[in-house]
């Protein structure tokens, strides 16, 4: 008898560390890899909103579910061997934040499952294997230059972005269909061009796309649009204090948490391509009203109020 009830109990405390609040079997001894294409505010906050979802639902190290975090200098070499590490290490999951880092793990392994963050144009990118699957970083561009055609008369737009990025050229060709149709016309800058930065001029706006390189060098972009007296809007987040004017960007927490739940379902045991990809729900949109009042930019109450976030 005694014998009967130490054996229905070891089979209630291993029921109740082997389920989880969402009912998916907890999956011991596991490695995920967060994999980013550098080390980005933004991208570090979609990081923490998918270690704490991952935490919130049993998937710690505690429970023998490992993350190990990866942040290589933005420069396709580093990528493609952080890649070549993971895939070495055989990690069970590829969390990738932003299109560089998706892209090249792609690239160097068909097998092990990879999640996509942060990633415009996942589909044009190519991110399509069977293996691959993801929440998108896709905002709209229209809409992005219809808000910020109500603060400011646009002829000349420059836009920065990154020849080896894939995401970036996306969304550079974004830009580049809107020219004509919404009365400007643009300048690419390529941030790997020497003394970029300073080439800089003739524009009345500055965007700044997800290019690495660009955001790791923001202030010195800044600092030029000061220079010449025109507001910068970034289509990724973090450098909004800054001094971008618009920044429009999917909502890190939402991007942080889709991926927590997809890497979740592939260490219970489903397979990549019977995880659905997503586009993004929530797109914030945060007006540095103070960069505007300085730079001389009077800004429509309606834009102010659509705003997710306006620093004053």
């Amino acid at each position: 008898m005694k014998r009967f009830i130490l054996i229905r109990l070891f089979i209630l405390i291993a029921g109740a560390l082997l389920a989880l609040p969402g009912g998916q079997a907890l999956a011991a001894g596991k490695t995920v890899a967060v994999f980013m294409s550098g080390d980005i505010p933004y991208y570090d906050q979609i990081r923490q909103s998918f270690e704490n979802s991952m935490k919130a639902d049993g998937f710690t190290a505690r429970n023998n579910v490992d993350i190990l975090v990866q942040k290589p200098n933005p420069d396709t070499m580093a990528w493609r061997n952080t890649a070549r590490k993971l895939v070495s290490l055989n990690v069970d999951a590829i969390m990738a934040v932003g299109g560089s880092a998706a892209h090249i793990a792609s690239e160097e392994t068909g097998s092990i499952p990879i999640v996509y963050t942060a990633t415009f144009g996942p589909v044009d990118m190519g991110l399509t294997a069977p293996n691959v699957t993801g929440i998108s970083g896709d905002v709209s561009i229209p809409t992005l230059m219809d808000i910020v055609a109500q603060s400011i008369k646009m002829s000349k737009v420059g836009v920065l972005y990154n020849r080896k990025e894939i995401a970036t050229i996306l969304e550079a060709k974004a830009f580049k269909a809107l020219e004509g149709s919404m009365g400007f016309t643009a300048n690419y800058y390529n941030t790997d061009d020497k003394d970029v930065i300073q080439k800089i001029e003739g524009v009345d706006t500055i965007v700044v796309t997800s290019c690495c390189t660009a955001v790791l060098c923001a202030d010195l972009v800044f600092t030029r649009a000061r220079e010449l007296k025109v507001p910068t809007i970034s289509l990724v987040g973090g450098v909004e204090e800054r001094g971008a004017v618009f920044t429009y960007v999917p909502d890190p927490n939402e991007q942080g948490e889709k991926a927590a739940a997809m890497v979740k379902q592939v260490l219970s045991g489903s397979r990549a391509s019977s995880v659905p990809p997503m586009k993004p729900e929530k797109v914030d949109l945060i007006i540095n009203l103070k960069e505007a009042n300085t730079l001389g930019i009077k800004i429509p109450f309606d834009v102010l109020t659509s705003a997710t976030r306006v620093i004053k």
